[in-house]
């Protein structure tokens, strides 16, 4: 077998951690032994949380209204939307449950997922008052307390793909960071009650195309879905899957999961993202953005320049004239001529105009006009 799937879990106590190392250890060595795929899907064993310092008594209250709720959560696996939320109270006691399937299965395929999640968090946590049990295509879990509207992140799972990516590491990063960032965006507008799952695909390159997933619980705000989503995504690049070709982070209230290749089946009803177009636009935008500033930039340089030039040959002038002036008339005349300054509308008034019969010869700088004041 070319490649495994790695995990990393949290456990709240040792106690659990050991149990559930020693049962991966069987999972994986019964995977390897009996298993010809490199698909990590293959390789997804399922993983229970339960609660160890919270427990009730069998025959009780509570145990009656959890297995009340369990009831009700595997007749609701085959509805449209996948998931499903439920309460059940009975005198002082109250359970609080949902499930989630993946929104590529089939109803069928959500109800043998539920059922098994059922079995399974039954038979690991028979006394537990909370668990969270994630199986491969669904998770399910129930607590007595009101968890709902609130994004938790623990028990996290981390999956991960073996295989290392070969390549721009940091362009890789950054193309999942980009595909994350706008999934979030996506499944945070979904309205709250509805399958809130997107999917993304983007050409990284000619040959290559990178997949991603973003999902939040439907009984989630916008914001705490949003909030839930960037802690998951933050994961991936420096956490669990770091220079890995895919991975997932899976928290009871959201999850993200990105690979080299397409782990869903298309269909019509998937909430499917082309972000190829997308980012070119992007760039184009990005273009456009800056041969604007170019020009403006060069323009403003330009402009700069030409009072810097207009500036440095105004004061040539001065200089010259100053010099005529000195040569014509002496230091001693200097500021008498400079402070005869006229308008234009004084001159034409004196001159009559610029009349003929004003004008009484030409010197170096022009005609010369009589003045009559």
């Amino acid at each position: 077998m070319s490649s495994l799937i790695g995990f990393r879990y949290e456990q709240r106590n040792m106690h659990s951690f050991l149990l559930f190392q020693f049962l991966l250890l069987l999972s994986i060595t019964w995977f390897c032994s009996s298993s010809t795929t490199t698909s990590p899907d293959t390789n997804f064993p399922h993983v229970c949380n339960c609660t160890r310092n919270s427990t009730f008594e069998l025959n009780t209250t509570y145990h009656t209204n959890l297995k009340t709720l369990l009831s009700w959560l595997s007749s609701n696996a085959t509805n449209s939307a996948g998931s499903h939320i439920t309460k059940v109270s009975s005198g002082n006691s109250s359970v609080y449950g949902l499930f989630q399937c993946n929104a590529d299965i089939t109803p069928e395929k959500c109800q043998k997922c539920i059922d098994q999640a059922v079995y399974n968090v039954t038979s690991e946590c028979a006394t537990s008052k909370e668990a969270v049990v994630f199986v491969k295509f669904c998770f399910l879990r129930y607590s007595y307390r009101d968890f709902l509207t609130i994004a938790e992140e623990s028990p996290k799972i981390f999956l991960l793909n073996l295989k290392d990516y070969v390549g721009q590491l940091a362009t890789f990063n950054n193309e999942v960071s980009e595909m994350m960032y706008t999934l979030r965006h996506a499944v945070a507008d979904i309205p709250m009650g509805s399958r809130r799952f997107v999917y993304g695909e983007l050409n990284i390159t000619a040959k290559q195309s990178l997949y991603g997933m973003a999902k939040c619980t439907p009984d989630l705000p916008p914001e705490e879905c949003s909030s839930c989503l960037v802690n998951a995504a933050a994961d991936i690049p420096t956490g669990c899957c770091k220079g890995k070709i895919g991975g997932r982070v899976l928290f009871p209230s959201c999850g993200v999961r990105f690979e080299l290749y397409r782990f869903y089946e298309p269909s019509s009803h998937l909430n499917i993202l082309r972000l190829g177009g997308n980012r070119k636009n992007r760039s184009h935008q990005r273009q456009i953005i800056i041969s604007i500033i170019s020009t403006v930039v060069s323009v403003l340089l330009l402009c700069f320049g030409c009072s810097l030039c207009f500036l440095s040959r105004r004061r040539q002038r001065k200089l010259l004239r100053g010099i005529l002036l000195r040569e014509s008339f002496g230091d001693e005349s200097l500021a008498s001529f400079e402070s005869l300054q006229f308008q234009l509308s004084e001159i034409q008034a004196a001159t009559n105009n610029f009349s003929q019969g004003n004008k009484i010869g030409r010197g170096g700088f022009g005609e010369v006009y009589k003045v009559t004041w």
